[in-house]
C-alpha cells in the first residue's frame, strides 16, 4: 500500500511539519485518477486539495463543462508543443483554439520561449504536486512591473474555458512556488496570470500577480491552509 501524503510512518508526520524535504531525485508520476506519487509517496494535487478541504465541489461541474475544459486544455498543450493537428479540432471548439492563437500572437510573438508545457511538478517541502499549463517568457509591455526593457516577463499562465473563480489565484500561486522551488533559481517565474478563452475566438488575460506581493502571499497562504486540512483528513482516515 502506498503511504498517503508522503507519510511512510508516523514519525514522518513530525518531519513533514518541520519541512524535511522530499527526495527530488525520483520520478514523479500521475495515474488515471490524477493522483500523484513520488518516491513511493502519495502527494496531493491542487484540485484534490481544495475539494477535500470542502472549498470546491467538482460535483457541481456539468459533464459538458468538464469535457470542454479537458479538450481545450489538450488543444493548448498540443499547440504549445507544436504537435497539434488543427483538422482534428471539433468545429464546436474551434473558437477556443482561435482564442489560443490570439493569445500567442499577442503575448508570445518575439519570445517563443516556453520552459514547461503541462509539466508535472512537486514541492519538496510541502509535498504537493501540480501540472501548470504553461510556463515561459511572455510579452506584456514595458509598463508591466517586473518586465524587462523589452516588455518580457517570465510567468506561469493557466488557461480556462469557463468563467473567473476565486480559487484561480490559489492555483497560480501554488504553481509558481512549485516551479521556483524545483528549478533551483533557473528561469524563475516572477508571477502568474490566468488566460480566459472564449468561444467567440477572443481571450482575456487577468491582471498579473507578482511573486511576493500581498495578493500573491495571501493566495498561497490560502492554498497551504487548504492543503493542511486535507492532510489532516488523510492522516485521520477522514478521506480516502
Amino acid at each position: 500500500m502506498v503511504p498517503l501524503l508522503g507519510l511512510a510512518v508516523e514519525d514522518d508526520w513530525t518531519n513533514f511539519l518541520h519541512g524535511h524535504e522530499l527526495n527530488m531525485d525520483t520520478t514523479l508520476t500521475r495515474n488515471d485518477q490524477h493522483q500523484y506519487h513520488r518516491a513511493g509517496m502519495r502527494l496531493m494535487g491542487f484540485s484534490e486539495s481544495l475539494e477535500c478541504a470542502g472549498l470546491v465541489y467538482t460535483s457541481f461541474f456539468t459533464d459538458e463543462a468538464a469535457e470542454r475544459g479537458r479538450v481545450v486544455h489538450k488543444i493548448c498543450e498540443l499547440f504549445f508543443k507544436n504537435d497539434l493537428d488543427e483538422k482534428s479540432i471539433d468545429p464546436q471548439l474551434k473558437g477556443y483554439f482561435d482564442a489560443v492563437l490570439a493569445f500567442a500572437e499577442t503575448h508570445c510573438t518575439g519570445t517563443g520561449t516556453y520552459y514547461a508545457v503541462e509539466q508535472m511538478l512537486s514541492h519538496p517541502v510541502y509535498r504537493y504536486a501540480t501540472t501548470p499549463d504553461l510556463i515561459g517568457k511572455f510579452w506584456t509591455g514595458t509598463t508591466q512591473a517586473g518586465a524587462d526593457a523589452n516588455g518580457h516577463i517570465d510567468l506561469y499562465v493557466d488557461f480556462k474555458s469557463g468563467v473567473p473563480a476565486w480559487w484561480h489565484a490559489l492555483q497560480g500561486a501554488q504553481g509558481c512556488e512549485a516551479w521556483n522551488k524545483q528549478t533551483m533559481q533557473k528561469n524563475v517565474v516572477k508571477g502568474f496570470a490566468t488566460c480566459y478563452l472564449h468561444a467567440d475566438g477572443t481571450f482575456k488575460l487577468s491582471e498579473i500577480t507578482l511573486v511576493g506581493t500581498q495578493q500573491y502571499n495571501a493566495a498561497y497562504r490560502d492554498f497551504l491552509n487548504a492543503l493542511a486540512v486535507t492532510q489532516l483528513k488523510f492522516k485521520h482516515g477522514l478521506h480516502k
